[in-house]
């Protein structure tokens, strides 16, 4: 399954506690070496380098090819280029909008983890195409709204009723947070 990680904003050291964020930037990388799972990072931005960097320590440590694991899909427009992980590009869309219409389309699942208008609107995407949305609303920012937002309300699930509230519960950890989404439908 291809998860595809949304959660940055431009003045993110100001609008999020990073301690936390790495927090669960770390549990992630420990859940996707024990999957057969790939998480994909759409942007060189510094939050997605942070995370790319715990899914390649974990990937070494656990010895697995850290390419199995972490795609980077770019727009032709990036002109950084990651040293770690796979790296795809595609054509960009004149407007961030696009791009974040055609990550979610080739992807199987949004993880939010802190995030401001853009990952709100990923979330938003994956809602209107069915797609399994983690949010981890313990993590005070915009994404929580959007998830207090989706459709249906509390109709929203995974496989069955009620198996998505989990996400809701804002005092949980990271590895708990991520241990019910595995039993729910991906890691």
């Amino acid at each position: 399954m291809k998860l595809l990680f949304k959660g940055t904003w431009k003045k993110e050291r100001d609008l999020v506690d990073e301690g936390v964020v790495l927090d669960y930037f770390k549990a992630l990388a420990h859940h996707l070496v024990r999957s057969n799972h790939v998480l994909v990072l759409s942007s060189t931005r510094r939050h997605h380098m942070l995370l790319a960097e715990e899914v390649s320590k974990a990937a070494a440590l656990s010895g697995r090819d850290v390419k199995e694991i972490l795609t980077f899909m770019l727009p032709d427009r990036e002109s950084k280029i990651p040293q770690m992980g796979r790296v795809q590009r595609y054509s960009g869309a004149q407007w961030k909008i696009g791009d974040r219409t055609y990550l979610v389309q080739q992807t199987d699942a949004v993880i939010a983890i802190g995030g401001g208008k853009g990952t709100s609107d990923s979330i938003q995407k994956a809602f209107l195409a069915r797609k399994p949305v983690f949010a981890a609303c313990a993590v005070s920012s915009v994404i929580s709204d959007a998830w207090r937002r989706r459709p249906d309300g509390a109709e929203y699930h995974y496989v069955e009723k009620g198996d998505a509230d989990f996400v809701e519960d804002v005092n949980t950890t990271p590895d708990v947070f991520f241990d019910a989404g595995r039993r729910e439908t991906w890691l």
